[in-house]
C-alpha cells in the first residue's frame, strides 16, 4: 500500500518519529518546489521566459533559464526581491 499523509502538528510528528512509526519524512516545501520545477521544465516555461528576458551579456556562460530558476527558488524560500540596476549588469558583464 502507498499512503501519503501530511501532518501539520510538529509535536505529533516528532513523537511518531521517536516511536519509529514513520518510514519516510519529506519537507513539504521541498517537495512542492521540486514538483513546480518539474512542471516548469517539462512545459519549457523557463526556456520560453529566458527567450524574452533582457540580458546585456554578449557571452552567456550560465543559461538565462537557470538564472531565472534560481531567482524563483530564492523567492519560494523567502529571500528579499532585488532588482539589479543597469550599473550592476554592466559590472557583471
Amino acid at each position: 500500500m502507498n499512503l501519503t499523509v501530511f501532518e501539520h502538528d510538529r509535536q505529533f510528528v516528532i513523537e511518531a518519529l521517536r516511536r519509529g512509526e514513520l518510514d519516510y519524512l519529506e519537507n513539504v516545501s521541498e517537495a512542492a518546489e521540486a514538483s513546480l520545477f518539474r512542471h516548469l521544465l517539462d512545459r519549457r516555461v523557463l526556456e520560453r521566459l529566458a527567450e524574452s528576458y533582457p540580458s546585456p551579456r554578449e557571452k552567456q556562460e550560465v543559461p538565462v533559464w537557470f538564472y531565472l530558476a534560481s531567482q524563483i527558488s530564492l523567492r519560494l524560500h523567502g529571500a528579499p526581491v532585488t532588482t539589479p540596476s543597469p550599473t550592476s549588469f554592466a559590472a557583471a558583464a
